[in-house]
């Protein structure tokens, strides 16, 4: 009954709730017990809803090292065996694996794995299969994923299937001097069960026209997933009659670097595409073969932890938000409120940090009264620095967050000062604008007085001596309690530490007498610890 019950509320979840990673679940199937082939050992026998239908068989053997696995197994207290130890692995990373304090994931040599001990994980994938189809256990094989993709819709948008037929019902391709196959525009869009072109005169006498009486067109049109499989090409050769892209063109900007969408379209439209650059490149069309580096999924952002759709009257629209805050706070909520590929939860008084970050930007910098070409301090010298090193990283990265986060304690260290720098306020803008692009102009032309726009200047570069903490804080201790703390320059020794945390005044009050000290211990760059 628990597992039936179990089953029927998985079967209410969709696929990327039931594989997601904050979803590990399960259930025991008590008294049944699995035997393995190779150990003759008994295993339990688990349902969980994150094994899927089409992974080989949907059951799986559960693994120490696989990370879903082992979250579960940590959750039920599953008994799992490790296998693999890191290459490199010293005694306390074997520990920590041993005792399930951290997931092992990747390649390394073999252990509790009778005699494939010692092997490496490339060397015992093969030898381990050999052994299992010599000892009847299991065969190799090959599954392929298939996925058919329906090319032809009932609908007016997209390319018209350049297809005729013979009175005979022969199908025909259009030849080359009739292409392009335009869509027809005396076309009815009233829903009758069949494609608008059908009832379109002039594709009619089009084909009649040039091919003859009784001839007739093909009246679907093809997915709009066609256009977009190589628009990657075409977007760089625009109005080009000659050519499907010029070779020198598609050298210098193709493949894509980093194609951005959701889940869903690595097995749509995304795989179409691979699939009509392959077959470009194939045909010697194109050079490249694939049309995009990598891929990455962004987050989703939900509303009190659902996510947003119409049937739940929880979507939020921005129109409201636009309108109130200005499109660049809207922006930039979104890119603050969580990191790029995870999302984050919307909330409606969220948006207002952001908003009065923006505000301070525009009351602070927007007039040129404001500025001062006063030299910098070191100190905001170093800041910026830092801050230019982030930025530039995170952005590259897509860890938006964490590069307006940084913006934002540069921005309050430069408020708080008594004069703004001109050369500093520069590079923040620069930063700022592909964040906050209309702000960022604005206050580029208003306050900074720049005549031509900021996205001419080039981006801001950054020291790296300038970026190095030579301080940093050690914490202070006793019996293992904190109690205060200090900075110390990073080459600091232990001796040093501890001399300079035994004159802190704070150290004094809770220790009179150094003889009270039974141990002192000393972390480099981070504690200090008296034991008394």
């Amino acid at each position: 009954k628990e597992v039936s019950e179990y089953a029927d509320a998985a079967k209410n979840k969709t696929e990327i709730d039931r594989t997601a990673e904050n979803n590990k679940s399960g259930v025991q199937l008590k008294g049944i017990t699995v035997i393995n082939p190779a150990t003759k050992e008994e295993m339990p026998l688990w349902v969980s809803d994150f094994v899927i239908g089409h992974y080989g068989t949907g059951a799986v053997f559960a693994d120490a090292h696989d990370s879903r696995d082992f979250d579960m197994a940590k959750i039920y207290d599953i008994p799992l065996k490790v296998s693999i130890y890191p290459a490199d692995a010293d005694e306390d990373t074997k520990k920590k694996i041993d005792q399930f304090e951290e997931c092992f994931t990747g390649k390394g040599i073999l252990c509790n794995s009778a005699q494939f001990d010692g092997m490496t994980s490339e060397e015992a994938m093969p030898a381990i299969t050999e052994w299992l189809a010599e000892s009847g256990f299991a065969k190799a094989t090959v599954q392929y994923r298939l996925r058919d993709w329906l090319l032809s819709r009932q609908r007016y948008w997209g390319a018209p299937i350049p297809v005729v037929y013979d009175p005979e019902g022969n199908a025909h391709p259009v030849p080359e001097e009739h292409l392009p196959w335009t869509l027809p525009e005396d076309v009815e869009f009233k829903p009758e069960g069949f494609s608008p072109l059908a009832k379109s005169a002039e594709l009619k006498a089009r084909t009649e026209k040039i091919f003859g009486a009784g001839w007739t067109p093909e009246v679907d049109t093809m997915d709009t997933f066609v256009c977009s499989s190589f628009y990657t090409n075409r977007y760089l050769a625009n109005n080009d009659q000659e050519q499907f892209v010029d070779p020198l063109i598609e050298e210098k900007w193709l493949p894509v670097d980093c194609y951005i969408g959701g889940a869903e379209h690595a097995c749509m439209h995304l795989i179409y595409t691979r699939f009509v650059q392959m077959a470009l490149a194939d045909a010697g069309i194109v050079k490249n073969s694939e049309p995009y580096k990598k891929l990455i999924h962004q987050g989703i952002i939900t509303n009190d932890g659902a996510k947003m759709s119409k049937s739940k009257g929880n979507v939020v629209s921005p129109d409201s938000f636009v309108e109130h805050y200005g499109s660049d706070v809207f922006r930039m909520y979104l890119m603050f409120m969580g990191p790029f590929t995870q999302g984050g939860d919307w909330s409606d008084t969220g948006i207002n940090g952001i908003a009065r970050f923006v505000k301070k930007i525009y009351t602070f910098f927007n007039s040129a009264d404001n500025y001062s070409d006063e030299a910098a301090s070191d100190e905001t010298t170093k800041l910026l620095h830092q801050t230019i090193k982030k930025v530039t990283n995170d952005t590259d990265n897509l860890d938006f967050n964490t590069a307006i986060s940084a913006m934002m304690i540069l921005c309050n260290h430069i408020v708080g000062g008594k004069t703004i720098n001109k050369d500093v306020v520069k590079s923040f803008l620069v930063m700022l604008a592909p964040y906050a692009p209309h702000l960022s102009e604005e206050v580029w032309q208003n306050g900074y007085g720049s005549t031509k726009s900021i996205f001419d200047e080039s981006w801001p570069k950054y020291e790296e001596a300038l970026t190095v903490e030579n301080e940093v804080e050690i914490v202070i201790q006793i019996n293992g309690k904190l109690r205060g703390r200090f900075a110390m320059p990073k080459t600091a020794t232990k001796q040093e530490i501890e001399d300079t945390a035994l004159a802190n005044e704070v150290v004094k009050k809770y220790i009179e007498d150094n003889n009270q000290i039974k141990k002192t211990i000393v972390v480099p760059e981070k504690l200090v610890n008296f034991v008394i």
